[in-house]
């Protein structure tokens, strides 16, 4: 079965400085790569590996 190449939207809901907000992310994507376009600020990789895992996409650092 081939992957079907896609975008898509993901919210990551983040933090600065205890002044909550998000960041509307897109993810686009093929059967080779996953590409995340607007990541947010510094130090907040658990959002993003988070967010990524809910919408079924791996994390791999």
């Amino acid at each position: 079965m081939a992957i079907q190449a896609g975008i898509t939207p993901l919210i990551l809901k983040m933090n600065a400085r205890g002044n909550p907000f998000h960041v509307h992310a897109t993810l686009l994507w093929d059967e080779n790569d996953v590409i995340l376009v607007d990541t947010g600020l510094p130090g907040q990789l658990e959002v993003v590996r988070n967010a990524l895992e809910e919408a079924s996409f791996p994390f791999e650092s």
